[in-house]
């Protein structure tokens, strides 16, 4: 059973934690609202952004300064969460490969691409990423002007379901598991 190890005033202290739910404050969810046990709420949206590294550089400066703006005229306490994913292309490349062998006028196109991809992950790591926001529940009524600040810089701002909101959720409680055992502070 892990435990954390802090030093305080020279001795140290150790507690130990059955389950991450005895530490971690979330008490239930409803659509995208998300209930603390300290009686506060969060609402959670999912941001699908915009392709910055496919703009121009003058295109990109306006979405930093737009994003500038927004941040400091948006009176709202939130927090962007990023959550990443290794990807698995190789379920793609078989689909792929299964289309080429039905419609062989595509075979090369589609070889050559899977080359490109293959050539293209071998210095990293393919993933995936999924923002979200995170806005305090007090101020719903100024998390509209926040929300059109993302949309105006391009990105797409949607409640989450609360599908969405559970698997966040468990991610969340699967990585700080995984933080809980390999930490120790001394």
């Amino acid at each position: 059973m892990p435990f954390f190890v802090c030093e305080k005033g020279g001795c140290i202290l150790k507690r130990r934690c059955q389950d991450i739910k005895e530490w971690f404050p979330i008490k239930t969810y409803k659509n995208n609202q998300i209930f603390l046990k300290n009686g506060k709420s969060v609402y959670l949206y999912q941001v699908t952004p915009s392709s910055f590294h496919l703009k121009s550089s003058r295109e990109q400066e306006i979405i930093l300064e737009a994003y500038q703006n927004c941040i400091k005229t948006c009176d709202v306490d939130m927090e962007i969460v990023i959550q990443t994913d290794r990807i698995n292309i190789k379920p793609h490349f078989q689909m792929l490969l299964a289309f080429s062998k039905t419609e062989p006028y595509f075979e090369e196109m589609i070889e050559e691409y899977i080359r490109f991809v293959q050539e293209l992950t071998k210095a990293k790591e393919s993933i995936s990423r999924k923002f979200y926001l995170v806005i305090d529940g007090k101020q719903k009524s100024k998390e509209e002007k926040l929300i059109a600040c993302f949309n105006d810089v391009g990105n797409t701002v949607i409640a989450c379901d609360e599908d969405e909101v559970k698997q966040v959720l468990q991610r969340s409680f699967q990585k700080a598991s995984v933080m809980r055992k390999e930490a120790r502070w001394v």
